[in-house]
């Protein structure tokens, strides 16, 4: 019985795959408002009521490849210290910039869609949690709530130096961008930390 239980989770798994990439590749060659349930399904090879099934529209698909995807920048991020050390935040975004140049990628196609701005804005909530869990001591959190926008105010600018690297199709090199975003984020934080403990 659990044989069987396990297969047909196998099948839901490669279902739902099939369905996220059949959207990854819609979204690389029209905009998301004009791909309708049914391209999604008869691209997946799957039918409509299938699709159904497993999503109820195709944003419920859009929001599990952004959780996929963010899950992945997690991942690759690791802990939030990176952010002040610009070497390792270099391997990092040469990483990430792989991520993002890949158009075939759940990651590339929402930088490349119209969804993009929703996704880059869930990465800087993803980048300011990492931040604040990983980087601020707990008694220093709790003893201003102005800790919060040095966090916003970093995460946001290195989304932007992210986004804007995007957009200019890589160029400079990943170092000197993890340069820029580490002198960047170490001139905020740790300077607003310093003001803190004082």
């Amino acid at each position: 019985m659990a044989r069987s239980a396990s297969h047909i989770d196998m099948r839901v798994i490669k279902t739902k795959r099939s369905i996220r990439s059949a959207l990854a590749h819609l979204m690389t060659q029209r905009d998301i408002s004009l791909i309708s349930v049914s391209d999604v399904a008869h691209a997946a090879m799957v039918n409509k009521k299938t699709f159904l099934a497993h999503y109820a529209s195709i944003y419920a698909v859009v929001e599990e490849m952004e959780g996929s995807a963010l899950a992945s920048l997690k991942d690759t991020v690791g802990s939030a210290d990176v952010i002040f050390d610009s070497e390792r935040l270099g391997e990092v975004l040469c990483q990430i910039g792989a991520m993002a140049s890949d158009t075939t990628s759940e990651f590339g196609c929402l930088l490349r869609s119209r969804v993009r701005d929703e996704f880059l804005s869930k990465m800087r909530v993803c980048i300011s949690d990492k931040i604040s869990s990983d980087t601020i001591d707990s008694h220093i959190r709790a003893s201003s709530k102005r800790v919060g926008y040095a966090i916003d105010f970093v995460s946001g600018g290195v989304v932007s130096i992210f986004s804007r690297w995007i957009d200019s199709g890589f160029k400079g090199s990943a170092t000197d961008v993890a340069s820029a975003m580490e002198s960047f984020a170490r001139s905020a934080l740790i300077g607003y930390r310093s003001q803190l403990v004082k």
